[in-house]
């Protein structure tokens, strides 16, 4: 029987620092903790995210988890660029310069911070395997070092294409990005045992890109849904809400991925007697730039809008299950990038069996969605097909005072974290017991 496994989780953004982002990493960090291994994790100490979420470390990790936080002084900076706050852009282009050219990404002084420290770190861990999770993908330069230093097993864990962008953006920032992460993407994939990522697209691109890897090499795990987040969590009734149709989105709006043709889909329905403007709630739930919440108050005056903020993860939850209809969407683009997109919003709007309305173009998200039977899709760059599958929502609740839909249960059962878990610690122990044969 093998011993429990010592497991070495390498996070940039880690509780209590909140948003969707980081719960691959505290979910695997918990339910790892729970099969039975000895899991610490290593996070950043300073150039932490504005978006807060103090449950999270209750809720997900285990007191006899390892936490170290460590470096990321020089991040702060920038880190306050991103929140608006008042600080020399000038130097911020420069460190963003310099990191591209040197370190993966602006990210990377993290893994430069503390690179005299991973020696340390890894004696008092003693870990038999590492796993590094991106976004940011210079989070990998610290699985690359262990890998080649310590000659430890190494996870690589990628959320988002490194290589394929789906922001549409063409400018000297993005093709200076591209040409880093492929370089990078190409030593990382050479010195990884094992690649993990959260579509079977991602997975495949990745390969042929990389044909001189076996393509054993190459996994997918899915981010999945975890039951005990909805314990608290009380779907409305059809009495709650009878005077509103109450469509919810909870999430950021980033690059090509925007909020005017939903919005602008809502309008053309007003417009044309379809919909009664009083009829209708919209909720959106995140922080926002002034220029996201102008497009979203260009909605029908008479439409009700609520603009929150962010809200903590339990709470965001809460508020999606008293609203009729859960919002997904995805980059305007229809690109490779866009077909590899599988967000972790999904699997949530999975365990809440609420109707979904995806704006998302063909792809694995839109095939989930279908399989699942949660939802209605609609390509995001095309405003009628998005009337049209709201309206079809709306004349349903009109009509019958709710929105059914056919879940199909043995499948979501599927995408549970703990089955996502139990794929991930069995690639964990191929790759640990391979490595113990070669040596």
């Amino acid at each position: 029987m093998m011993k429990p496994l010592h497991i070495l989780i390498v996070a940039y953004d880690f509780p209590p620092v909140g948003g969707i982002g980081v719960s691959r990493a505290s979910k695997f960090t918990r339910y790892l903790t729970e099969s039975g291994c000895h899991v610490s994790v290593l996070t950043n100490a300073h150039g932490l995210g504005h978006t807060y979420d103090h449950e999270l470390m209750r809720r997900d990790i285990p007191e006899n988890v390892r936490i170290t936080r460590l470096g990321g002084e020089r991040l702060t900076s920038f880190h306050h660029h991103k929140a608006g706050k008042k600080n020399s852009r000038a130097r911020d282009w420069l460190l963003y310069c310099y990191n591209v050219a040197v370190n993966v990404d602006v990210y990377g002084e993290w893994y430069r911070s503390i690179k005299k420290h991973l020696s340390n770190i890894v004696q008092e861990c003693a870990p038999d395997c590492v796993i590094t999770t991106s976004p940011p993908h210079s989070t990998h330069l610290i699985g690359y070092h262990l890998s080649k230093q310590f000659n430890i097993p190494w996870v690589m864990d990628i959320r988002d294409s490194m290589v394929d962008s789906v922001d549409g953006k063409k400018n000297i920032t993005q093709i200076l990005t591209r040409r880093s992460f492929s370089c990078w993407e190409n030593r990382f994939s050479q010195q990884a045992d094992a690649i993990v990522t959260v579509s079977d697209p991602i997975a495949t691109n990745m390969q042929q890109r990389h044909q001189f890897c076996d393509k054993s090499k190459f996994h997918t795990v899915f981010n999945g849904f975890d039951k005990s987040d909805f314990d608290t969590v009380v779907c409305h009734t059809e009495n709650e809400h009878p005077a509103k149709l109450e469509l919810c989105y909870a999430g950021t709006f980033l690059g090509n991925r925007q909020p005017d043709v939903f919005i602008s889909a809502v309008n053309k329905l007003v417009a044309d007697g379809s919909v009664n403007p009083e009829d209708i709630k919209l909720l959106f739930l995140g922080n926002y730039d002034k220029a996201t919440k102008d497009a979203i108050s260009q909605v029908n005056k008479e439409v009700e809008l609520e603009l929150p903020g962010f809200v903590p993860h339990a709470e965001a939850l809460k508020r999606q299950a008293r609203s009729h209809i859960l919002l997904l969407i995805t980059a305007k683009e229809n690109s490779r990038a866009a077909a590899e997109v599988m967000t972790g919003k999904v699997f949530e709007m999975m365990a809440l069996e609420k109707p979904v309305l995806a704006l998302c173009h063909k792809g694995p998200l839109d095939d989930l969605i279908q399989k699942t039977g949660i939802g209605q899709t609609a390509p995001p760059d095309n405003h009628k097909k998005v009337a049209d599958r709201l309206l079809a929502y709306y004349l349903q609740w009109k009509k019958q005072g709710r929105i059914t839909i056919q879940a199909n249960e043995p499948v979501i059962s599927q995408y549970s974290r703990q089955r996502q878990t139990r794929k991930i610690l069995t690639i964990i122990e191929r790759i640990v017991e391979h490595k113990k044969q070669k040596n």
